[in-house]
């Protein structure tokens, strides 16, 4: 029991290690996920559109201005998936941005006219600024580390309901 009790006593001082440490797992998550950076002729802005709460930042932007992204056009008002911390409503501008390999629940483009090449789907930008990431990144860890902690109160409340009634039964 007493092992146990040690570590959920030690539990919150390690989720707030790992809230302060989320850009940089974020960074390396991205590493191994194959994230490449990209250099953008003209900055691309993006707004909020729809909130993905179950894939934490990760969200539906839009485009503020038209603008070209590795050779595929974006229309002012086209939909990107980004993971970006859009809350406050305000657009994220950036001309270098992260962008994860294409998933397959990630959009495609509208098809290409006849006879022209078809357009490469853009993957989910995460822009690589210090502030807007570390943002994002520690949005896309919290809900991991609010149920670790919920879970980890709960276990210390049950344990130490437990150790007191062996404590009782011990005394008979």
């Amino acid at each position: 029991m007493r092992p146990l009790l040690a570590v959920i006593a030690f539990c919150g001082p390690l989720l707030v290690l790992v809230f302060a440490l989320a850009p940089a797992l974020v960074g390396v998550w991205l590493r191994r996920r194959g994230a490449q950076l990209r250099e953008l002729a003209a900055p691309l802005a993006l707004g909020p559109v729809e909130r993905m709460p179950q894939h934490g930042p990760v969200c539906i932007a839009a485009a503020m201005e038209a603008t070209e992204v590795d050779g595929v056009p974006v229309a002012r008002g086209a939909k990107v998936r980004a993971a970006v911390l859009l809350a406050s409503g305000a657009a994220v501008a950036s001309r270098r941005w992260l962008e994860l390999p294409v998933a397959p629940e990630d959009e495609l483009p509208e098809p290409a006219a006849a006879g022209a090449p078809p357009a490469r789907a853009l993957g989910r930008r995460v822009p690589p600024d210090p502030d807007p990431f570390r943002r994002g990144a520690r949005a896309w860890v919290f809900p991991w580390l609010h149920v670790l902690a919920v879970l980890s109160a709960g276990m210390a409340v049950a344990l130490t309901g437990v150790v007191a009634l062996v404590a009782l039964l011990g005394n008979r």
